[in-house]
């Protein structure tokens, strides 16, 4: 089976320390000349790039795979609880219906999921919206629970002040594939 944008993913999160790291900025008066030679020149691939080619993810998976990481740092808020576009003020008695595409790509099983995350506080309204939108921007047919819960981790660990969750649900992940019961 064809790797898929989010196995790069995945990847990049489990392999992190060990993938090699990007160019290091160019500030000032250089970025400008940088950027025009770069307009110029062709389009080398970053080591990054070149490290997840080598390990058979192909070009269009890994740019995928940039763009969904891109699209999420956008909408994290450094300084704030919310993530940009998702300021939500939600009723106690307030239901979240789920629109068709969503319905097509999550089971019930991973919906459960994630209102179990957000009525444990694990997660806010706005955090639940940002999961959605970037299972959505994935389009992962027949995402299992596993996979789910890795994407929201990917979410979470990208999210300030996320350090508990984040450690709750890697347990949860961890200790499943060790074969612990949960």
């Amino acid at each position: 089976m064809r790797p898929t944008a989010f196995d790069v993913l995945l990847y990049m999160f489990e392999h992190y320390e060990e993938l090699p790291d990007d160019a290091p900025p160019v500030a000032g008066a250089d970025a400008l000349l940088a950027s025009e030679i770069l307009e110029e020149a062709p389009q080398a691939p970053d080591p990054l790039e070149r490290a997840l080619v080598s390990e058979g993810f192909g070009e269009k998976e890994i740019h995928h795979a940039f763009q969904w990481l891109d699209e999420l740092a956008d909408q994290v808020d450094p300084v704030g609880d919310q993530s940009r576009g998702y300021e939500l003020t939600v009723g106690q008695n307030s239901i979240r219906v789920l629109s068709p595409e969503e319905r097509d790509l999550l089971s019930a099983e991973c919906v459960d999921f994630l209102m179990y995350l957000q009525g444990a506080d694990i997660i806010s309204a706005a955090q639940r919206e940002l999961i959605l939108d970037r299972t959505l921007a994935l389009s992962v047919a027949d995402m299992s629970l596993e996979q789910f819960q890795w994407l929201i981790l990917m979410v979470l660990a990208n999210q300030p002040a996320e350090e508990d969750a984040c450690v709750w649900l890697e347990e949860l992940l961890f200790d499943r594939a060790a074969g612990l019961p949960n």
